[in-house]
């Protein structure tokens, strides 16, 4: 068997305070138990499971994601089930109205096109148990 990573976009859409487009990346791993899903954007905390001692890591990935799109006025968040894997949810802003005008470039704007359907990418796929 063996691990597989999909990215999905949606269409933009309005939450009530502007509109946000989502990137929703999914793996089809062990999954989160509900008592570690709350700390998993917390730096350094590591699942602690027989499997996860296995694989090497320093628990900061997921800080650092949280850390940049909150930065850039966006959300993130995840959902989990033991055994059928994650999903992690990145929210972002459209625009450019939530940054500050000294952290923007002058540069021109480009046309943007929009799309009304939803994208899916394969990202990995990993073969399980390797070293």
């Amino acid at each position: 068997s063996s691990l597989k990573t999909t990215a999905h976009t949606s269409t933009p859409f309005n939450n009530g305070d502007g509109r946000y487009a989502q990137l929703a990346v999914t793996d089809t791993g062990i999954g989160i138990d509900a008592e570690n899903l709350p700390r998993v954007f917390e730096r350094f905390h590591r699942v602690n499971t027989a499997y996860s001692r296995s694989i090497e890591g320093t628990g900061i990935g997921l800080a650092l994601v949280k850390d940049l799109v909150t930065l850039q006025g966006g959300r993130i968040s995840a959902t989990s089930q033991e055994g059928l894997g994650s999903t992690f949810y990145v929210d972002m802003p459209l625009g450019h109205a939530h940054i500050s005008p000294d952290h923007l470039e002058n540069t021109p704007s480009s046309s943007s096109s929009s799309s009304s359907s939803s994208s899916s990418l394969p990202i990995d796929e990993v073969g399980a148990g390797k070293q």
